[in-house]
C-alpha cells in the first residue's frame, strides 16, 4: 500500500472496531416498560400491557414523569383495552390486555406516563447470552465494599 489514502482508512476502521469494542464492554443498554395511569391522593394506577407485566418486581425503579415513586402492589387481573380509559390507552403502548401496578408516589391527581426502568444491560453479554451480566452482579457487591473500606 502506498500514498496516504489506504492507511487513512485502515486507521479509520480500527478507531471504529476499538469504539465499538469498548463501547460492548463498558456500555450500558437501558431497558424499559411504559405504562400510563391515573394519579389520587399520592397512588397512581397504573396500567402496563399483559405481556410485559411480568417483568416488574417490587424492585423496579419507576419513574412518572421525572419523578420517583415505589411500586406498593402489582394486579395481575386482566383488563380489556376496551375497558380503559381512550385518554390513558392514548398513552399506553399497542396490546389487547393490559394489568395494573399501584404505585405510591408524591404527585398531584391527574394523567402520567409512566416508566418502569429494568436492569441495565451490557452489550457484549448478548454474545456470552448473559453470563456477563451476572458476572457483574457477582462482583459488584465485593468491591463495592473494598472501596468503602479503603476510605
Amino acid at each position: 500500500m502506498t500514498g496516504f489514502g489506504p492507511w487513512f482508512v485502515v486507521l479509520a476502521a480500527a478507531l471504529v472496531l476499538a469504539a465499538i469494542f469498548v463501547w460492548a464492554f463498558c456500555g450500558k443498554i437501558q431497558p424499559v416498560i411504559n405504562g400510563a395511569g391515573t394519579c389520587e391522593n399520592g397512588t397512581l394506577g397504573c396500567y402496563v400491557a399483559q405481556n410485559e407485566i411480568k417483568e416488574i418486581t417490587d424492585e423496579t425503579t419507576v419513574d412518572i414523569e421525572g419523578t420517583q415513586g415505589k411500586i406498593a402492589g402489582i394486579d395481575m387481573s386482566l383488563y380489556n383495552a376496551n375497558e380503559i380509559p381512550d385518554d390513558i390507552l392514548f398513552l399506553l403502548p399497542e396490546s389487547r390486555w393490559y394489568s395494573t401496578v399501584r404505585i405510591s408516589c408524591e404527585l398531584e391527581d391527574g394523567l402520567y406516563a409512566v416508566t418502569f426502568l429494568q436492569k441495565p444491560i451490557t452489550p457484549a453479554s448478548f454474545l456470552t447470552r448473559g453470563r456477563l451480566n451476572q458476572w457483574e452482579e457477582r462482583n459488584a457487591l465485593p468491591k463495592a465494599e473494598a472501596w468503602r473500606r479503603s476510605l
